[in-house]
């Protein structure tokens, strides 16, 4: 959980700003929220959409970091960098529009490279979330945060495709449940068979449903965990046919930076296809996959990022933060998926027992 040590008061110029926020998740979940470190890896679309979002709710500071330069294409999907900062450090570039969004926030930024970062950096953070990066670099820095219980979030946009991670190791919260109670009813003297029926009759109809709050916990599995779920196996085998399709073409995707060391792009769109659609191929074949659980239409929806699909995929990370960062309510565990074809989010529990 995160700390609230230090943030036992919110000042009237913080009760103002965050008036509706207060209102609709409480003054303890501000204060969590006023309390917390978060870091952003990766200025892209989506990264950007978290980061503003983080911004506004009000956390205690933000660090974006990301060691790429702005390029034309960013600026598709990136609205915090200024158009004439071309070729400047993407993080670098994005503070000053961030910080605007709130005074009351630490905004700071780091122009290195996630994956060369230590594990010691990570610890100064109570959230780190690392986007638009290959499963390698995934992975490493989910196992640093995973060791020292920093809770670890993921994310990427490609094309019409997007997709959230989180593991956050062991996590506590709250959350209101609706429970039947039985109204007082009078006491009766010396009842009969005829009234202990109507008495009986009396006490179901007057159940009432009262709101309790009841404290919760989850354990998580690390993002390494999660991919190496051997699907032709045990209860997986099974589970497999009802899986939406869209987390076998993470798979996919994780497989092709891998060889090609980057993302699909529309400048070699004729041979990133082919080699996308030879690579679902295989691991439709690798996992056993029914046929047509990974539709032949997906893999020409999977270049470059599009703002809109940045705009719903990093709404529900942030949103996903925000909720684990007060306490409150369920969060997902553990891909978000969101499949283009159907147009809608699917929320899919990978690493835990089938």
């Amino acid at each position: 959980m995160v700390s609230t040590t230090g943030s036992a008061n919110i000042t009237e110029d913080e009760a103002q700003l965050y008036d509706r926020q207060i209102r609709l998740w409480g003054l303890d979940a501000q204060k969590r929220l006023r309390a917390s470190r978060v870091l952003v890896a990766g200025l892209r679309g989506l990264g950007c959409e978290v980061a503003k979002n983080l911004v506004l709710s009000g956390v205690k500071s933000l660090r974006v970091l990301d060691g790429g330069t702005l390029s034309e294409e960013d600026l598709e999907s990136n609205f915090l960098c200024p158009v004439d900062k071309v070729g400047s450090n993407r993080a670098e570039t994005a503070v000053d529009r961030l910080q605007q969004l709130n005074p009351m926030v630490e905004v700071s930024f780091d122009a290195g490279d996630v994956d060369a970062k230590p594990e010691e950096y990570f610890r100064d953070f109570d959230i780190v979330l690392v986007t638009c990066s290959p499963r390698d670099v995934l992975v490493r820095v989910n196992n640093l945060c995973h060791k020292n219980g920093v809770k670890f979030f993921a994310g990427d946009v490609h094309g019409f495709f997007g997709y959230s991670f989180m593991d956050l190791v062991e996590h506590e919260f709250v959350e209101e449940v609706r429970v039947k109670v039985k109204a007082e009813v009078e006491a009766d003297n010396g009842p009969t068979p005829a009234k202990k029926a109507k008495k009986d009759k009396e006490e179901e109809e007057e159940e009432e449903e009262e709101t309790k709050m009841v404290k919760r916990s989850l354990h998580f599995v690390s993002l390494e965990d999660a991919l190496k779920v051997d699907w032709c196996s045990g209860g997986y085998a099974k589970r497999v046919r009802r899986m939406d399709g869209a987390f076998f073409l993470l798979h996919v995707l994780y497989e092709f930076q891998s060889r090609e060391g980057r993302s699909p792009q529309m400048a070699t769109r004729e041979g990133d296809l082919k080699l996308l659609e030879s690579l679902a191929d295989s691991v439709a074949s690798k996992f056993g996959l029914p046929e047509g659980k990974m539709s032949k239409d997906l893999p020409p929806m999977l270049f470059t990022e599009l703002s809109p699909v940045a705009a719903i995929v990093g709404g529900i990370l942030a949103q996903e933060i925000i909720k684990v960062i007060s306490n409150k309510d369920e969060p997902h565990r553990n891909f978000f998926l969101y499949n283009p074809l159907e147009s809608a989010g699917i929320v899919e529990d990978v690493g835990a027992a089938a």
